[in-house]
């Protein structure tokens, strides 16, 4: 797990890049100013490759709050962030409330949950955990 001052420090080599962490940065400063916990992990072309100009940057998000659908839909007017949220149908056991993320919201599962629902959709992306990046404030 990286905080995302050591993320930017690791993949933020371009300006390009940076600009694409700091928009990152912004979304769970939000998620942080309603209280919520978060989980975060990256994936995709910004962590794993070298491109001085990713197009976008790829996020799996776990929060312990409501997700505001009309919040999540697209982040910026070119849709440079690409996060991956609902609220997931996951029976954790009882005592998960909405202040706490359990090991069943682990990177993991994420990823587990993120394969299945692409399945569901004509898009060919499979990832696995090790093509994943923990972020977190």
């Amino acid at each position: 797990m990286l905080t995302i001052s050591e993320f930017d420090d690791r993949y933020g080599f371009t300006d390009r890049r940076r600009y694409l962490i700091a928009q990152l940065k912004a979304d769970l400063d939000s998620i942080v100013a309603k209280g919520w916990l978060f989980r975060a992990v990256v994936y995709g072309s910004l962590v794993n490759s070298n491109k001085l100009e990713p197009g976008d940057i790829d996020v799996l998000l776990c929060i312990s709050g409501m997700i505001e659908p009309q919040r999540w839909h697209q982040i910026t007017d070119i849709a440079e962030i690409h996060i991956i949220a609902c609220q997931l149908p996951i029976v954790c056991g009882s005592e998960v409330t909405a202040r706490s993320l359990q090991s069943c919201h682990g990177l993991n599962k994420l990823v587990e949950l993120f394969n299945e629902g692409v399945k569901k959709t004509n898009e060919n992306i499979e990832i696995s955990p090790e093509q994943c990046v923990e972020v977190t404030l």
